[in-house]
């Protein structure tokens, strides 16, 4: 059993049990959590490249493998029967019960099995993309993701428009409100209330390689990163909360709330570096920061922020405040946009609790 799993390439949840997670990679095979993530359990199988479970019985799990295959078990991931030889990179299902699967390799395309696997045809396709979903309500809207952004079919796969130009790593559609869109890639999570015509980010905080809404109570979503840490959010992406993982691994991000527990003895940390106003022409954007140590203090809160349009994001109604745990006094800042970005610093005692911060720093890239 472990706490936390790396280089995650799908997740799903338990339809009838919120608890129960899997979680698939490419070389370690099937993980299994019953407790919501905190502790896993891994299952003999293939690499995992995707994983669905099937709503009317949980039991029932289809997947795409290395073998290459798409497989199906009907015990819970225990034993497996191949149903397509062929390398896929997104398996989903419908809610009229037929299965899609996203191609991938030298063949590319959409494939659609309305038995449960036993036949299959093609619907259509797009060029490099690696994942599907379908509008839960009318299959004939199609999302796919690509490394050059997010496409949408409204005539089962056969045309697309670009909706997105984010790299999409991973789609999930709200099944009760299915206008709301959510996307993972390397600039964070990205959300859409309108079926993709507008977007805002939710949490720019990390690179995500996976997303999962919870079918029967979509305001919760979990989320994996890059690094393999687990987060978790019970208000459709409004704020989020770390669940598993190594809380002190570099560029690990989460949110607090401003009403968390606090201790107003600890003094705020005095900025040393860089200035305030800062402009940096240099691309990757990365930025050593430094501060003074406080008294009290065994650790730190660096909590960073962006500006888009002129507002802040921890500013804007139901705002999130993105923070990184740090050991010590200084961190490397690697910032996703040039878009204009702020940073500060909370002192933290032995007991997690936040002290009063410094003040607010800016800054900006030119490229």
């Amino acid at each position: 059993m472990s706490s936390g799993i790396v280089d995650i390439d799908a997740l799903v949840i338990d339809q009838k049990n919120p608890s129960v997670l899997y979680a698939g990679n490419r070389s370690r095979g099937l993980f299994k959590s019953t407790d919501g993530g905190s502790t896993w359990d891994q299952l003999p199988t293939a690499g995992i490249l995707a994983i669905q479970i099937d709503p009317s019985n949980s039991s029932t799990i289809y997947a795409a493998t290395v073998r290459p295959a798409i497989s199906r078990s009907v015990d819970g991931g225990k034993t497996w029967t191949e149903l397509l030889p062929i390398f896929a990179s997104s398996v989903v299902l419908s809610a009229q019960g037929s299965i899609y699967a996203m191609l991938a390799g030298q063949q590319r395309g959409l494939m659609q099995s309305p038995d449960a696997g036993a036949t299959w045809h093609s619907v259509g396709s797009i060029p490099s993309a690696i994942v599907v979903a379908i509008d839960p309500k009318k299959p004939s809207i199609v999302y796919a993701g690509s490394s050059t952004g997010l496409f949408k079919s409204t005539d089962g796969a056969s045309t697309w428009t670009q909706i997105g130009s984010a790299a999409t790593r991973s789609i999930q559609v709200d099944p009760t409100n299915v206008a709301v869109i959510y996307v993972s890639s390397g600039r964070g999570i990205q959300k859409s209330s309108d079926g993709g015509n507008t977007w805002t980010e939710v949490f720019p905080a990390d690179s995500f390689r996976t997303l999962t809404v919870h079918p029967a109570t979509p305001e919760t979503i979990y989320a994996i990163s890059d690094l393999g840490y687990l987060f978790k959010s019970t208000d459709t992406g409004t704020s989020w909360r770390f669940i598993s993982g190594a809380m002190q691994a570099p560029n690990l991000a989460y949110s607090f709330s401003v009403s968390d527990p606090n201790d107003a003895s600890l003094q705020a940390p005095i900025l040393v570096s860089p200035a305030d106003g800062a402009v940096f022409d240099i691309y990757p954007r990365k930025t050593n920061l430094r501060w003074s140590p406080s008294s009290g203090a065994s650790s730190y809160l660096l909590e960073w922020d962006f500006s888009s349009s002129g507002n802040w994001q921890s500013e804007r109604p139901n705002g999130t405040h993105v923070v990184t745990p740090v050991q010590g006094t200084e961190f490397s800042f690697e910032f996703v946009g040039a878009q204009p970005g702020r940073w500060r610093v909370f002192p933290v005692n032995a007991q997690g609790q936040r002290g009063t911060p410094s003040e607010w720093r800016t800054f900006r890239y030119t490229r």
